[in-house]
C-alpha cells in the first residue's frame, strides 16, 4: 500500500474511532455488529467501501462483522 493510501486510512481511523468504540461497547443486535457496520458502509459508494472497511478494522471494529457487512453490500 502506498504512503498516500496509508495516510488516508489513518485519517479515516481518526474520524471513525469514536463511532466504532460506541458500536463495540453496545449490545450486539446482529452477529459481530455486522448490521451497524453495514449501515456505515452503505453510506459510501462501492469504490470507497473497501477503504472504509479497512479503516473500521484498524480502529477496532469486529473484523468478521465488517467482512460480513462488506460482503452483503457487494453488487
Amino acid at each position: 500500500m502506498t504512503h498516500e493510501a496509508n495516510k488516508l486510512i489513518e485519517d479515516l481511523v481518526t474520524e471513525l474511532k469514536s463511532s466504532v468504540d460506541n458500536i463495540e461497547k453496545s449490545l450486539p443486535t446482529t452477529k459481530n455488529h455486522y448490521g451497524d457496520y453495514m449501515a456505515m458502509l452503505a453510506m459510501f459508494d462501492d469504490n470507497k467501501r473497501k477503504v472504509i472497511a479497512l479503516a473500521l478494522v484498524r480502529c477496532g471494529a469486529n473484523k468478521q462483522g465488517v467482512i460480513d457487512a462488506y460482503n452483503l453490500l457487494l453488487p
